[in-house]
């Protein structure tokens, strides 16, 4: 088990200094040999961990499926499965793909397929699918939302994945992309150069006294556009001090010489801080439905206000009339509207009058009928706990308990099948890369869904502490314009797409 545990060569054993030493130990003990290991041992430490992991899941009310597909380090085309309960993830398998055509139809028989096993054929457990944005996904979801077995299943893009393309969409702004690329010039000249980065090590202990890593970015890597920017700036006095006292290209030369280009890495640091720290507040699994919205209108908030910025203020102005609602609009759905105005938090916050229709609704936001005082407002604070509470009650607003429950255990984020690909590679190496995809899809499975199985969950759901808020001013002098009016945010359109998800939902009270 520890092999598969710790991602271990097949192969461990054919040491021999481990077999003496295991042989010391105990000379009655038959040393495994790699086939043994893959034909044998694997398969039982496989079924044994799937049926602890299947009878942990079988307990979860609310299954929460992300799908997402990759290539492999012998560049095989794999799609994988994960679930998540709001509280952990479990990884459910791997499929090769093969010559096999991607397409929307093939995917979800797939699906339906894993889901049923995984559901042991309850289809109403199945809560959310997340996936990416791209248009098989988008057909994907149209074909299991006409399935009987999936009607009811909410289908979401992945928000980690939404504000991704955010960052990705503001550094390819001209002004941005310039100083961005000239980063980029930087890290890859030492990393091409093992004597340069041997010269940088050095100022770096004479400045640091420690060593400080170059990062480079990777546009499918959440998060690595940010880090590579960083990177750099934790690094401008040892880097300032080379480009002095060492010769190097002209190109990097005059970039690191100049002001300007650091003064600009501090302020593109500053207009992708707040996003990317939405980022990883999204990847965690206690991350739900009822959180989208409102880091959408915090980047919107955010970017309006760096608008005011002289370096980059014209193209974030364009940018910001012509590109980022139509970015928001893709990644925002129905239900994400509805799960906003369903938190206890927001019921003074201006909305549209379609809703005010729905009865059960209407008293929630204005705290009567059934809301009139009620026990479940000490937990407004935890929405969760709001909705169980007022389900508890069986009155007629269980109906919008239910709903609003779905959606508060909603988790908005492909990151579980992210973490499965990154396990992946672990298991199928450059040195190990004669693993079946069965081999490897076992051995993910071990790896992956052993450590959820001994994981103590620790769930806010307030999501307090995923995020640190930053409340400084912005370094161009001037404090965030926020928007006075809520209706600003989104057009009247817009927002009757929540009347649309509440009445496709929840029926109407007389």
């Amino acid at each position: 088990m520890a092999i598969f545990t710790g991602a271990r060569s097949f192969a461990t054993f054919d040491s021999e200094e481990l077999r003496l030493l295991l042989g010391a130990l105990d000379p009655e003990y038959h040393i495994p040999g790699v086939d043994k290991i893959v034909d044998s041992i694997l398969p039982r430490c496989y079924v044994r961990v799937k049926d602890e992991a299947y009878q942990r899941i079988a307990k979860c009310p609310f299954l929460n499926v992300s799908i997402d597909e990759s290539t492999d380090i012998r560049n095989r085309r794999v799609l994988n499965i994960s679930v998540s309960d709001s509280t952990r993830s479990y990884f459910i398998g791997l499929r090769d793909l093969a010559g096999e055509a991607t397409t929307a139809e093939n995917l979800a028989e797939w699906v339906i397929s894993e889901l049923r096993d995984l559901a042991c054929g309850d289809f109403s457990r199945i809560n959310s699918i997340t996936t990416d944005t791209c248009s098989t996904m988008h057909s994907l979801w149209r074909i299991l939302a006409s399935r009987q077995e999936t009607k009811d299943v909410f289908f979401l893009g992945s928000d980690s994945h939404g504000l991704q393309l955010l960052i990705k969409d503001i550094i390819s702004l001209p002004s941005v992309s310039k100083v961005f690329k000239s980063a980029q010039a930087i890290v890859a000249h030492f990393n091409n150069a093992p004597m340069q980065l041997a010269i940088l090590r050095y100022f770096q202990l004479r400045e640091y006294k420690e060593e400080r890593a170059l990062l480079g970015s990777i546009i499918t890597r959440w998060g690595t556009q940010y880090l590579m920017l960083q990177s750099i700036k934790d690094n401008e006095i040892a880097l300032t001090k080379y480009v002095r006292e060492h010769e190097c290209r002209d190109e990097i030369k005059v970039v690191l010489r100049s002001m300007d280009f650091w003064d600009t890495v501090s302020q593109i640091l500053y207009i992708l801080k707040p996003i990317h720290e939405a980022i990883k507040a999204s990847e965690s699994v206690a991350s739900h439905a009822g959180y989208v919205l409102q880091r959408w209108f915090d980047a919107m908030r955010h970017l309006e206000a760096c608008s005011m910025s002289k370096e980059f203020g014209d193209d974030l102005t364009h940018y910001m009339a012509s590109k980022f609602h139509d970015r928001m609009r893709r990644q925002v759905q129905d239900l994400h509207w509805a799960a906003y105005y369903l938190n206890p938090l927001r019921t003074t916050d201006t909305m549209p009058g379609t809703l005010q229709a729905l009865l059960q609704f209407s008293q929630f936001r204005n705290s009567t009928g059934e809301f009139f005082e009620a026990k479940s407002w000490s937990f407004k604070e935890r929405p969760q706990h709001f909705w169980e509470v007022q389900k508890s009650m069986a009155g007629a607003s269980s109906e919008l308990a239910g709903l609003a429950l779905r959606l508060f255990h909603t988790t908005t984020t492909s990151t579980a099948s992210e973490r499965a690909f990154s396990a992946q590679n672990r298991q199928l190496t450059l040195s190990r890369n004669r693993m079946t995809t069965a081999h490897t899809d076992m051995a993910t499975f071990i790896y992956l869904n052993a450590r959820s199985l001994r994981e103590t969950p620790e769930i806010d759901d307030n999501n307090v502490g995923l995020v640190q808020e930053d409340n400084l001013m912005s370094s161009w002098g001037q404090m965030p314009r926020i928007l006075e009016d809520q209706e600003q945010l989104e057009n009247e359109a817009a927002c009757r797409q929540v009347s649309l998800a509440a009445q496709a939902y929840l029926p109407a009270k007389a």
